[in-house]
């Protein structure tokens, strides 16, 4: 404002009988008005870099929010792999333990801003810390039963490393029939229409919709979810099979 009224003067100066040179007011005027396209040039390349900040920042979180997931899913995989493998009490115990810390981390992503503020977003990441406090619910229904199923194989096992029996103990074995959540998690086509696996697919797709956008309105450089030797694996060992 200051300049263009310091040029309004300068031109009234130059038009009037005011004692100023007019090639010296002209000179002054052009220098004014450099000034103020270059404040104006200025604020603009800064306000447009203060954008485009914030857009890469938006971006980097979405990336970051697109891990967060990949991993809570190919942890729950490993789970689903090691009690196929092994699904005694002790077994049980170790992978609930594992479950719980996946849902912790996935609670905490929910409340992450870009998450938060989205209706959609949120409600599917719900969805899967849903069912895996389906499943620690089933567990601890069931606790006395299993933590008597460990204290009694401990005990055994204990006896016979002290040689107080020939027999080593049998290994115990859940009341499947008890644990209809977890046999939905060991059936890898349930677990795949379940809970989990579509809250998981939606909230990646609405990820990828996010940067595939940012990508498109070439606000955000091109970026790239590093892929897991587990989710590579996964692509060939593992069929969905509604495909």
């Amino acid at each position: 404002m200051g300049v263009l009224t310091f040029i309004g003067v300068l031109f009234t100066a130059a038009s009037s009988n005011v004692d100023v040179p007019l090639e010296v007011a002209k000179g002054l005027i052009n220098l004014a008005i450099a000034i103020l396209v270059t404040g104006g040039l200025s604020y603009f390349l800064s306000d447009r870099a203060r954008k485009q900040a914030e857009v890469t920042e938006v971006g980097r979180l979405l990336v970051g929010v697109m891990q967060d997931l990949k991993s809570a899913h190919e942890t729950v995989q490993v789970v689903q792999f090691r009690l196929n493998a092994d699904c005694s009490p002790m077994r049980l115990r170790e992978q609930i333990e594992v479950l719980i810390e996946v849902r912790a981390n996935l609670q905490r992503l929910r409340h992450e801003r870009l998450i938060r503020d989205d209706v959609g977003a949120y409600g599917e990441i719900k969805r899967m810390t849903n069912y895996i406090r389906a499943l620690a619910e089933e567990y601890a229904a069931n606790l006395p039963t299993t933590s008597e199923l460990i204290t009694t194989f401990e005990r055994d096992t204990q006896q016979y490393l002290q040689s107080k029996t020939d027999h080593p103990p049998a290994m115990p074995k859940l009341e499947m029939q008890q644990f209809k959540e977890l046999q939905n998690l060991l059936n890898d086509e349930r677990f795949r229409n379940g809970q989990f696996y579509a809250g998981y697919m939606r909230a990646r797709l609405w990820i990828e919709n996010k940067l595939s956008q940012l990508r498109y309105e070439g606000r955000v450089d091109a970026l790239a979810v590093p892929r897991s030797p587990l989710d590579r694996a996964s692509k060939h060992l593992r069929r969905d099979p509604r495909k």
